[in-house]
């Protein structure tokens, strides 16, 4: 095997997109696709699917000693954070991916495991936490803190100074104006503009956003 050799949890689209930015960067060769809900020999992006969680062990025994969670976020970060648990507490190394068609600067601070799409952009002093997503075209402005699990979506802006806690979503498209603070667990609907500060565990939506506990969802 050629490069290093890792498995995609996760067969759905962020799997493919994924598999997408592992080819494109040249340095891994993926050994296949880990999915308890697609039948084993299906092919997703060009990569077979091997079976379900069963199969890491047997990964592991072969030698693939990377894995990356190919599951986005619907509206909690909990079940990626406990895949990634789950693969970290099996012996898996998660990586940390970076597209080549994304912009990171050499000032921005990027921890294990996060994922930065293409055309995303990380700013000066701005730090992407514990396997955070900041997926496709989203911003990352300057000084700006993604926490632990969190998923920035496509086309979503963080200008300055912003901060979002752990296992949070912020929508496609959203913009979070400067200096304001999300909470964890917090879902930010797509296309809504934060102008003010989020407690943890509300939903917010809206131009301006209004918040929500999830109970009134």
């Amino acid at each position: 095997m050629s490069g290093k050799g890792i498995v995609v949890v996760g067969g759905g689209g962020h799997g493919s997109v994924l598999i997408d930015l592992l080819t494109a960067a040249g340095d891994w060769q993926v050994a296949g696709i880990v999915d308890n809900g697609i039948a084993p020999g299906e092919m997703v992006a060009g990569q077979p699917v091997l079976g379900g969680d069963s199969q890491l062990p047997e990964l592991l025994a072969h030698g693939v000693r990377y894995a990356c969670v190919g599951v986005g976020m619907v509206a909690s970060g909990m079940v990626r954070r406990r895949l990634f648990e789950e693969l970290s507490g099996l012996g898996f190394v998660i990586p940390t991916l970076v597209h080549p068609a994304a912009v990171v600067s050499h000032l921005a601070k990027v921890e294990e495991g996060a994922q930065i799409l293409a055309l995303a952009h990380v700013g000066v002093r701005s730090v992407v936490g514990r396997h955070a997503i900041v997926n496709t075209g989203a911003v990352v402005d300057h000084d700006c803190y993604l926490g632990a699990h969190s998923h920035l979506a496509v086309n979503a802006t963080l200008c300055g100074d912003v901060r979002v806690g752990d296992d949070s979503l912020v929508g496609a498209g959203a913009t979070v104006i400067n200096g304001c603070s999300i909470g964890e667990r917090v879902l930010v609907g797509a296309g809504a503009l934060v102008n003010r500060d989020l407690p943890p565990d509300v939903v917010a939506y809206g131009v301006p956003a209004r918040i929500r506990h999830r109970e009134e969802e």
